[in-house]
């Protein structure tokens, strides 16, 4: 059953109601967790040539969090796409960074950057 919902005087906008087989999924760009990271280790390690490519482009990388902080940081001798995940739990990639460990992300074909840059 659609419900319509008028916008100021704009476009109506309209949200379908969910059926029990139909599972609430994040919005797109918003980090999975573990269920991702297990996903990309069964994708497959990606040649060493693409590993070097991924962190060179991190580490060039100028995004800044909400905060003004770039996002590309090392913390104790590790890499992060913005604060670790477990230091921020509710984020949004493409605002906050992904919180991934990059020497692990970078490794896997399915891994994706949340700013679409490998």
């Amino acid at each position: 059953m659609a419900k319509l919902y008028p916008k100021n005087d704009g476009p109506v906008q309209v949200e379908t109601a969910r059926t029990a087989r139909q599972p609430k999924h994040p919005s797109p760009g918003k980090s999975l967790g573990l269920a991702s990271f297990v996903k990309g280790m069964l994708s497959g390690q990606v040649s060493p040539e693409i590993r070097e490519a991924r962190i060179a482009i991190c580490r060039a990388c100028t995004a800044t969090d909400s905060k003004g902080e770039r996002l590309f940081r090392e913390i104790g001798g590790r890499m992060y796409c913005g604060e670790p995940k477990l230091q921020k739990l509710l984020r949004v990639d493409a605002r906050d960074g992904c919180g991934c460990n990059l020497s692990l992300k970078i490794e896997y074909k399915n891994a994706t950057c949340p700013h679409n840059k490998w």
